[in-house]
């Protein structure tokens, strides 16, 4: 029984000190460790989902059900609660205005069911024009070309727009004729003109919160949607439009109510309305959920 002990105690040793010698071992440890934590709380999600009591971070909903189908009263209408999945990401910026104050750090709210950032969760008014960054595989030239012209004011000539280009070492001629095929920009009346309406998320990194999201159980009926645009894309485009001096130190993601009003014809034939069930306003949906 004595030798048995030891040589167990022989063998436990001889493989912790064969384990420090393969290569990438310290690595694969420190892999482990950084990410354990999520596995396990990926895992929780998972068992609480197939349990039923998946739990979603939210912001919390001002419009009831009653009150939707009460802007439908004339219709024959129903009603289908929807979840709306975004990333909100905290991260770390300086701007080149704001070298000398250091950098900052805030909060940006993407929607990854219609690929554009939320400006503000008061009005829910989102950017446009980064849905087309992300259907059409955008490269890093291709945002900086369409940054220089939402900051013009969203067209330029390009004469203009090629010497701003050449003035951050990018080959204007190559680069418009790109995001022209890839029809990220058209051209009328001597004029180029990009797809970007809003220039305000080129101009700043944070969404403006009005309310802070809540944990709660998913309600029952209640349907998840599927996320279009994976965190990923998300996280590679958003480093692309900020640049260098910008990163992000942690992400979640949060749910936005939106309410599924079905309302029925005299033909037989279903009009379909998505209204956001904290401002009692139309959301905008990604192309791919407007069935």
């Amino acid at each position: 029984m004595f030798m048995k002990k030891v040589v167990f105690i022989a063998a436990i040793f001889s493989s912790i000190v064969f384990w420090e010698k393969i290569p990438y071992s310290h690595r694969i440890k420190q892999f482990a460790m950084d990410y354990g934590v999520e596995l396990v709380e990926k895992s929780s999600q998972l068992v609480r989902k197939i349990s039923g009591n998946e739990r979603l971070c939210v912001f919390e909903r001002r419009i009831s059900e009653e009150q939707v189908l009460a802007m439908f009263a004339k219709d024959k209408a129903s009603a289908e609660l929807l979840f709306v999945p975004h990333v909100l990401m905290r991260v770390r910026f300086s701007g080149e205005e704001d070298k000398r104050a250091g950098s900052h750090e805030g909060a940006v709210l993407w929607s990854l069911s219609n690929g554009e950032m939320v400006l503000n969760t008061g009005s829910w008014t989102y950017s446009k024009g980064f849905r087309e960054c992300l259907m059409l595989k955008a490269g890093k030239q291709d945002v900086q070309l369409m940054q220089i012209l939402a900051g013009m004011g969203g067209a330029a000539p390009k004469e203009v727009l090629s010497q701003a280009l050449s003035m951050r070492n990018v080959r204007a001629d190559r680069v418009i004729r790109a995001c022209q095929k890839k029809k990220l920009i058209f051209t009328h009346d001597n004029l180029i003109y990009s797809h970007f309406q809003q220039p305000q998320p080129i101009k700043g990194c944070m969404t403006v919160f009005n309310s802070s999201p809540v944990w709660l159980a998913k309600p029952k009926g209640a349907t998840v949607c599927s996320i279009v645009y994976p965190e990923d894309r998300i996280q590679n485009l958003v480093e692309m439009i900020f640049g260098d001096n910008f990163f992000i130190l942690s992400s979640e993601h949060i749910h936005v109510p939106v309410y599924k009003v079905s309302i029925a014809a005299s033909d037989s034939s279903v009009r379909v309305e998505y209204i956001n069930a904290i401002t009692g306003k139309p959301f905008d949906f990604a192309p791919s959920h407007r069935k």
